[in-house]
């Protein structure tokens, strides 16, 4: 089982290079876990990416 994060998710949606095909292919796996807070987690970081205008 793979505990999956915003350190994991972010990536996977938005970088198009090594990082985020990395995420992707974890994500992939048979058996992901995400903690509760993972979907706050992602809100946070993608708006904070959002204001930085990343």
């Amino acid at each position: 089982m793979l505990v999956v994060d915003a350190s994991v998710l972010v990536p996977a949606l938005v970088d198009r290079d090594g990082d985020g095909e990395r995420a992707r292919a974890l994500l992939r796996s048979d058996r992901l876990w995400l903690p509760n807070l993972a979907y706050l987690e992602v809100i946070s970081v993608l708006r904070r990416l959002t204001r930085a205008g990343d």
